[in-house]
């Protein structure tokens, strides 16, 4: 049966997220090895930690809550989907890719003593980008 196109917005949609995340991760060859089913921790090497953020900016984009257990049950990105139609996503999804061309902020963090420090010297670098999510 072929994929609804509320399915394929999903889909491309969880792509474009992953790779957003890789990008500010720096992980380049990761981004590169983004599927719906690439291994999320084998070949993405996702780890618990990063797996939860990637959750979380999962149901912030799509204004769903997912279930707690799919922390732990979801291998693929491809297991999201389902989840997320029966969430019936609240926002607008997203059809084409997310902008991941962001520039890289050119700072020198070697004398900061402190991660408030290096924050600060990438926020007077690149006041408008995101530099940490909580």
């Amino acid at each position: 049966m072929p994929n609804s196109s509320l399915e394929n917005k999903i889909e491309n949609q969880l792509v474009a997220i992953t790779r957003k995340f890789f990008d500010e991760l720096g992980a380049e060859r990761a981004r590169i090895a983004v599927t719906l089913d690439a291994m999320l921790e084998k070949d993405l090497g996702l780890g618990s930690l990063e797996k939860a953020e990637l959750q979380h900016r999962i149901e912030k984009i799509f204004g769903i809550r997912l279930p707690e257990k799919l922390l732990v049950q979801a291998k693929t990105l491809r297991d999201f989907v389902e989840p997320i139609q029966q969430a019936k996503p609240q926002k607008h999804i997203i059809v084409e890719a997310l902008d991941t061309n962001l520039a890289a902020a050119h700072i020198d963090p070697s004398q900061a003593k402190t991660l408030v420090e290096v924050l600060q010297l990438y926020a007077e670098a690149d006041p408008e980008r995101p530099h940490i999510y909580l």
